[in-house]
């Protein structure tokens, strides 16, 4: 995956308004994870030679947050539940490519 303009952990941690280095290693770790799974979701955006638009890279970076302020996959109280963070399908919908 060459595109272009691939969120950075800088972005990232500008994201979640971080400014220390403790949690680097986790963040960059979370960040590879989003862009791996927004890539698979939006493959056009992220070919090589393409840039990735603005609101695919804005989502991938509020995935990225969200796999970092959640670490667990389930909840308790209110019961397990997974869910994409609020506007993420609306951002990556017009870049998504759909298989059946």
């Amino acid at each position: 995956m060459t595109a272009a303009n691939l969120p950075t952990l800088a972005d990232l941690k500008a994201q979640l308004n971080i400014t220390d280095d403790a949690d680097d290693t986790l963040l960059t770790r979370v960040l590879g994870a989003a862009v791996g799974y927004v890539a698979k979701l939006c493959p056009d955006s992220f070919a090589d030679t393409a840039t990735v638009p603005e609101p695919v890279k804005h989502a991938t970076l509020m995935h990225a947050a969200a796999l970092y302020e959640n670490r667990e996959a389930a909840t308790y109280g209110t019961g397990a539940m997974e869910t994409a963070p609020l506007g993420f399908d609306d951002l990556i919908g017009p870049y998504r490519g759909w298989a059946f």
